[in-house]
């Protein structure tokens, strides 16, 4: 009963198993519960998140940022030293590199930056290090 939420370019992802690729192994959909926006505020368990539509991975992939903590959930577009996947339905290596200068431009340096996979880094860390800027 955990609500789902996603961005609305998302939507039709979630609901066609071969675009969401789980086709090949156990066919699912899923309608989310709320449509995100870019800039969009929303509060889940006591905390508020800005979404930030960082396209690249997928169409609609998002980063979700927590101001007052200075915390990046990063997702699967930026990693330590590296970006996401760009080969899915609807990735773009141009969209995901955008997506990450734009990170890189817009948050503070300190910015703790958490990924869907391997470990934390910073904004600051990225932007000398990452090859991809």
């Amino acid at each position: 009963h955990i609500p789902v939420y996603a961005h609305r370019m998302e939507e039709e992802m979630l609901l066609d198993a071969s675009l969401n690729m789980s086709i090949n192994y156990r066919p699912c959909s899923i309608k989310a519960d709320v449509l995100l926006e870019e800039g969009q505020e929303i509060e889940v368990a006591g905390f508020t998140f800005i979404v930030y539509h960082t396209p690249g991975h997928t169409r609609g992939s998002c980063c979700y940022y927590l101001k007052e903590e200075d915390i990046l959930l990063s997702g699967d577009t930026l990693f330590c030293g590296s970006v996401g996947r760009t080969d899915f339905p609807g990735g773009s290596t141009s969209d995901i590199i955008n997506s990450l200068h734009r990170l890189l431009r817009e948050l503070p340096e300190e910015t703790k930056v958490y990924p869907g996979h391997e470990s934390e880094t910073t904004i600051g860390y990225e932007k000398r290090y990452n090859p991809f800027v």
